[in-house]
């Protein structure tokens, strides 16, 4: 039998996992650092689970002086009006506000009351009062002065800057309301160090001022190397060039800059975004306090806006919102566009044709088709594309594709599917859809010929549809014969000893489709039997390669040898104990809930959980943090459960997930979202169950289309219902929903259990066919607390099921004013 126990850590909730006739308990004691904050609003705070969209006073306005409180208000009103505010763009954000000093006492900046008579926080109170509500953002730089700003013009040093008065500032922007603080880059003659130095002295300010929510813009133009470290000093996004202008070559240089750096894209995450400047959008060319442009084109101007989205940019717009064109609102604000732009993953788009990033191409000879004439002159071996191919994960399964044209000449290319990389494992077709023209373009397979405008884009979704079977007679490979899998575990990439020979004669169950070639290698411990690729893929394989292996079952076309080991079962019971594909497993682990530490800690928490001989973690879902209001779904940098999740497997740890509704009772509301307070939680409430349903449907098809559950090969072995239910109701409907909602979701291989204290009244509270009892105790005696579960569970099974305390306790819960709990000397 299979005994688990549980352990409390400070208060919160820790698993101890333990198997053998003896219970053995000890404590994993790494517990969380820090709780991920809700998304708020943007009338107190910009935290966004996506880059953040705003408009911009920079460049609109001729003279500081129109920078001012009636201009920002119709600007305000404008957004409401325009639809802008629906659609994501919530915030004003005002460069040069106009400070005319500070009191000879306090410190604090002092306002011009003629361009603000009621103050920026009046205009604060004003655009907090909008529906949607719309934010400040507040404008300042680590210097003597704001050099940028002046009166009457944006030249000139008038206005005092933050350097010696960072606290005094922050606290001010906080007081008076704004959600966002731009700071500019320092004046020059500064070392790279104190370059960075100056705006982490900023972002303590902002942690400690009575609004740590708001965010901070780190003006950095690519300084000092500001994107390995502006997120490490708070910063939410750090700009990556110099000015941009309204012209087709300087959007092509802010782009260019960004993916200069090697490996930009690792940056970024929800929160922690680079900034390719703000968008020239709807500018009007030439026109002075523009941005000094010869203006873009229609196709330009859907290309510099799809770069911007697939750069995973802030928005930040500069138009005038109160005079938009058709072309101007239909391009920021179209809804499939954005929806890119908000994907919850937040990922920066890499390029994925040849070339690998860079947008030089060494050729022999001559140029290719697409590539303009030779740049270099004699030899003609160096050839700069016009069309490169940009790929962005979304969240579900899908990929956003741009095909960017740089020339000055419509082009026609071909888009390979097999290096698109949609999903977790490749499909035989995908759905593709025209984004900009909000169109369906059918299905495709294999390739896809499209024609780019000049200086334009294409702008695709992949979806993938039915994936790829192995034909009749053979199975999916379950791994163990080649080094370095993919994340999906379902794709080698490199074979161990060189490059596998392709069948001969003793492969006789060759598929006649095209898309499968067979090979074998001589190397491999079965023997040299075959194995098949598909999508005619071979060995060598390259990193993230997508392809299906399957293996001949031993005795169907092999030479004989070692027996295949067959596709996984996943995690099951048997014989009154757990098995994983097929075979007994014992468990040790222990609780490391993701969500309260600091994602850039989760790689070490975990190494130290397997260093003590832990092959299990337990974690929760935080329900109230991914749909924060109704119909999100945010997988941020804490509650990226994928990642998690990814990095458990690569510890060779498996994992007890604790979804919910009710996690715990540590988290408010034991972990459901706020704005389900008024409705029947926990019970077949038709409400509470459409709202259980939407949002464990969208969290399951995540897991399952990541292949995270163990009957695909991930770490996911089993997963809780409502924690401790039993001590809450008995409502055997709800927990039928729940346990047929999760098995739906989750697949064959994962054991779905019930924990509760071990009494027979409350275990009979959640006792119901198909939900594996479990218990949580600490210094009961184990074997009176076993017996308890074994008679609840003989109510459903004849057959024995393993007995598991899946919450052990090494101590009470802590409160104010009381005392300790001890630890039980059986403990």
């Amino acid at each position: 039998m299979v005994r688990i126990k549980m352990v409390q850590l400070m208060g919160w909730t820790g698993a101890m996992l333990a198997s053998g006739l003896t219970v053995v308990a000890c404590a994993l004691a790494v517990v969380a650092e820090a709780r991920a904050p809700e998304r708020a609003s943007p009338a107190t705070s910009a935290t966004t689970p996506y880059p953040p969209m705003m408009w911009h006073s920079w460049g609109l306005f001729t003279h500081e002086d129109e920078v001012n409180q009636a201009n920002m208000m119709e600007m305000g009103d404008a957004l409401v009006t325009s639809g802008m505010a629906a659609v994501g763009y919530d915030m004003v954000n005002v460069v040069c506000n106009g400070w005319t000093g500070r009191d000879p006492v306090t410190k604090v900046l002092t306002e011009n009351r003629t361009l603000w008579p009621g103050g920026m926080r009046g205009l604060a109170t004003y655009l907090r009062s909008k529906s949607p509500p719309i934010g400040l953002g507040c404008y300042t730089a680590p210097n003597v002065a704001n050099c940028n700003c002046g009166t009457g013009s944006y030249h000139g040093c008038a206005e005092p800057g933050s350097l010696g008065n960072e606290a005094v500032d922050m606290e001010f922007f906080a007081q008076i309301g704004c959600t966002h603080v731009m700071v500019d880059m320092p004046g020059g003659g500064v070392t790279n160090a104190e370059f960075k130095q100056r705006f982490a002295v900023i972002g303590a300010a902002i942690a400690n001022s009575s609004n740590p929510r708001m965010m901070f813009g780190v003006w950095s133009g690519g300084f000092a190397r500001s994107w390995t470290w502006a997120a490490d000093v708070g910063g939410t996004y750090w700009r990556m060039a110099s000015d941009i202008y309204d012209g087709w070559g300087s959007v092509l240089r802010q782009f260019d800059v960004a993916y200069s750096v090697p490996d930009i894209d690792r940056y970024t995450a929800p929160g922690q975004y680079s900034f390719l400047d703000q968008l020239v959008v709807g500018d009007v060319p030439g026109r002075p306090g523009s941005a000094y442009g010869p203006g873009l084109s229609p196709d330009e101007t859907r290309a510099h806006f799809t770069m911007w989205v697939m750069a995973a940019s802030p928005l930040m717009t500069a138009n005038d919102v109160r005079n938009m064109s058709n072309l101007t609102a239909s391009t920021l604000t179209n809804p499939e566009v954005l929806a890119v732009h908000k994907d919850p993953l937040s990922k920066m788009a890499t390029r994925i044709d040849v070339g690998g990033g860079a947008h030089e191409l060494a050729m022999a000879e001559i140029c290719p088709a697409n590539f303009p004439a030779c740049q270099e002159a004699g030899s003609c071996r160096h050839c700069v594309s016009n069309i490169s191919i940009y790929g962005k994960p979304l969240h579900d399964n899908s990929t956003a594709v741009m095909i960017l044209n740089r020339g000055g000449t419509a082009a026609t290319t071909q888009l390979q599917l097999v290096d698109v990389n949609v999903g977790a494992s490749i499909t035989e077709q995908y759905a593709v859809r025209d984004l900009w023209q909000r169109a369906s373009l059918g299905t495709a397979t294999g390739s896809l010929t499209l024609d780019v405008p000049a200086h334009g884009v294409r702008f695709l979704r992949l979806a993938p549809l039915a994936p790829m079977a192995c034909p009749a007679g053979w199975a999916p490979h379950a791994g163990g014969f080649w080094a370095n899998l993919d994340p999906c575990n379902d794709c080698p990439h490199d074979h161990q000893n060189g490059t596998a020979a392709r069948c001969a004669a003793k492969c006789t169950a060759t598929p006649t489709c095209a898309a499968f070639e067979v090979y074998t290698g001589p190397d491999d411990p079965g023997g040299g039997a075959c194995f098949l690729f598909v999508g005619g893929l071979k060995p060598p394989f390259t990193a993230n390669a997508d392809c299906l292996t399957c293996t001949k079952p031993a005795g169907g076309g092999g030479t004989g040898g070692a027996a295949r080991r067959p596709a996984s079962q996943g995690f099951t019971i048997g014989n009154g104990t757990f098995l994983l594909d097929g075979e007994p497993m014992r468990l040790f682990g222990g609780s490391l809930q993701h969500f309260r530490i600091p994602d850039q800690h989760w790689e070490h928490r975990l190494a130290l959980a397997r260093a003590m001989g832990l092959n299990a973690v337990q974690t929760l879902i935080p329900w109230w943090l991914m749909e924060p209001t109704p119909g999100a779904f945010v997988v941020d940098g804490q509650t990226d459960i994928v990642r998690f999740a990814r990095l458990c497997q690569a510890h060779g740890l498996k994992i007890v997930l604790r979804p919910g509704p009710f996690i715990c009772d540590g988290p408010d509301f034991g972990g459901m979202p706020w704005w389900l307070a008024s409705t029947r939680v926990r019970t077949a409430d038709p409400e509470f169950l459409n709202r259980v349903t939407i949002f464990y449907t969208k969290l399951f098809a995540l897991l399952r289309a990541q292949r995270l559950t163990a009957d695909l090969g991930g770490p996911i072995i089993m997963a809780q219902i409502d924690n401790e239910y039993g001590l809450f109701g008995s409502d055997k409907a709800y927990l039928g929903f729940l346990r047929d909602l999760w098995r739906a979701g989750l697949g064959p291989g994962v054991v779905i259990h019930s924990t509760d204290p071990p009494t027979s009244q409350i275990l009979g509270g959640s006792r119901l066919a198909g939900i594996l009892q479990t218990v949580d105790f600490g210094g009961e005696n184990p074997a009176t607390a076993f017996s308890v579960l074994r008679d609840s569970q003989r109510l459903v099974s004849a057959a024995p099921l393993p007995l598991m305390n899946s919450e052990y306790y090494t101590g009470g819960l802590a409160y104010w004013g009381g005392s300790a709990f001890p630890l039980a000397d059986n403990a």
